[in-house]
């Protein structure tokens, strides 16, 4: 883990001055010790890594220099999960260790069988920060992006080629199907009519994921997990 990264949402230029804020603040000032003078690793989620340096600790924000700035591309090609909603406690760990594995959108949507209908705006920051902390964990210099459905109908997904986990399928998941979108259900799994729209709007197809029945939270890391080996 890079131990000295913080996560800034900006543009990067070479002499800016720059503030760190609210709960990356905390992290460098309370957690991680930071001094004025000290060097630290800035990333902005859309690729950008920037050396800077401390200037000044305030109270509530520390101000950083831009010292070297440099673009990277993702590692794995795009990788989608369409996620109907579980257990908040599966969710943030489904987000969590897909953030881990490359995943690149998290789409969620409350399913006919989920346990939940909604998120608060409280649970969706808690998410966006475990995202955060999952990329500087592992060392991604991209954020995936959280988004959030009212229905498996009303679902605006980018192009790509579908798949839905079916432990009755006799195909498991093909190679060269870049970007994959990967469609997870809930713990109590979809309902015949979602599976009947996934194939008819979304021409998604089913693939046997492994040959035991998975949890919904194990189902979307072997997903993902299959995926970035493709």
């Amino acid at each position: 883990m890079p131990a000295d990264r913080f996560y800034l949402k900006e543009n990067f230029k070479l002499g800016d001055v720059v503030f760190l804020e609210e709960e990356e603040f905390h992290h460098l000032n309370r957690v991680m010790r930071k001094k004025e003078g000290d060097a630290i690793e800035l990333v902005n989620g859309m690729g950008s890594l920037a050396q800077a340096k401390v200037l000044q600790i305030e109270k509530r924000k520390a101000s950083l220099e831009i010292l070297e700035t440099s673009e990277h591309l993702p590692k794995l090609p795009p990788l989608v999960l369409i996620q109907a909603l579980p257990k908040l406690s599966h969710l943030e760990w489904i987000v969590q260790k897909g953030t881990e594995l490359g995943c690149t959108a998290f789409y969620l949507f409350p399913s006919e069988r989920s346990e939940k209908d909604s998120l608060s705006d409280n649970q969706w920051k808690r998410l966006e920060s475990i995202a955060i902390g999952a990329m500087k964990q592992c060392g991604r210099l991209d954020l995936p992006s959280l988004h959030l459905a009212l229905s498996l109908e009303s679902l605006s997904l980018p192009e790509g080629h579908a798949f839905f986990g079916d432990p009755e399928a006799e195909t498991s998941l093909p190679k060269g199907k870049s970007p994959y979108l990967l469609f997870i259900g809930p713990e109590k799994g979809f309902s015949k009519e979602e599976y009947k729209k996934m194939k008819e709007r979304f021409n998604a197809q089913g693939v046997r994921l492994h040959p035991y029945i998975l949890r919904t939270e194990t189902a979307a890391i072997a997903a993902l997990t299959l995926a970035s080996a493709q």
